[in-house]
């Protein structure tokens, strides 16, 4: 995906951090696949400017990072500030979303999303299991959930934006089909039988979407799925359907996190939060260091298994 070069960067060591591009899940899978933390935040935080546009309503800045404790030092620096601004630093600061956890028990709904049966054996056994140390801790309330049901169709919505988006912004390059990828031209093809009352629909079920998930969250500080499927593929392998583009097309704000390693390989958990409670995010990530359920960096284990 296409933020994989960042990802591998901060995993071998060249950097510290490095910023990454998701409309989709391009920072959730190399994060997860490369045993790095990953930030996708709410969407519209981190400027655009300059970046190349393939969905307007879906593309967002975030970061990787090698160490949980520069998550929140990287979104607080990348972020917008100052008057320019004044829904987002408004939102950020209302007490309502972002509420102090101090002394409470932060509410967790671990969710069973409409991808979950396709992950691999071993990936639902060792999230099932990380859950059921998660729910031994006396702050947090933890319960099993299913989603909305309007986020069901979020694969159907994001595809329709998505394809119809691509097809649109690299019309000139596909002029030249030749020298795009096959996967690229498939794509834009598919864009191009999409009709124009067809987005326009799809763009409204992407807001009702973003509007269920916002109901949810109401009664749920923070919900937990996996990040993708299980480990990387091979390069000849069709990845599995994962939960990463839901929570893209919501715009909600998700960390993944190094949680698991198999035959050697990482992946990950996403920490997800409701839109612009992006702190409150950061903070229960910093509760997950302090009971030692997260690592701080690459975990023993994994340098062990990876020989990193």
């Amino acid at each position: 995906t296409s933020s994989s070069g960042s990802a591998v960067a901060v995993a071998t060591g060249m950097v510290p951090a490095a910023i990454g591009t998701q409309t989709a899940g391009s920072i959730v899978r190399p994060a997860s696949y490369c045993g790095v933390y990953g930030c996708k935040p709410s969407f519209g935080l981190i400027p655009r400017t300059g970046v190349l546009k393939t969905c307007d309503t879906l593309d967002t800045i975030g970061f990787f990072v090698s160490h949980a404790c520069d998550l929140q030092l990287m979104f607080h620096f990348l972020r917008v500030h100052g008057k320019n601004y004044p829904i987002y630093n408004n939102v950020l600061k209302n007490e309502v979303r972002n509420i102090n956890k101090r002394g409470k028990k932060w509410r967790v709904a671990v969710t069973y999303t409409n991808t979950f049966d396709c992950a691999d054996l071993y990936a639902k056994e060792k999230f099932i299991k990380w859950t059921e140390n998660l729910s031994e801790s006396n702050n947090i309330d933890l319960m099993y959930m299913y989603m909305p049901k309007k986020a069901g169709d979020a694969h159907k919505v994001h595809a329709t934006i998505y394809n119809k988006s691509l097809s649109h912004y690299f019309r000139e390059e596909y002029k030249n089909s030749q020298l795009v990828s096959p996967v690229m031209n498939d794509i834009i093809e598919q864009g191009q039988k999409i009709t124009i009352d067809q987005y326009l629909v799809d763009l409204q079920k992407q807001v009702e979407i973003q509007q269920a998930m916002d109901d949810f969250f109401k009664d749920y500080d923070i919900l937990i799925s996996l990040s993708a499927a299980g480990i990387a593929p091979l390069r000849d392998e069709q990845e599995k359907p994962d939960p990463a583009l839901i929570w893209t097309l919501a715009h909600l704000p998700v960390i993944s996190v190094p949680a698991f390693t198999h035959k050697g390989l990482p992946f990950g958990i996403q920490i997800v939060a409701r839109k612009y409670n992006d702190y409150l995010l950061f903070d229960f990530i910093d509760y997950l260091r302090d009971m030692e359920l997260i690592p701080e960096g690459v975990s023993p284990r994994m340098k062990e298994d990876t020989n990193v």
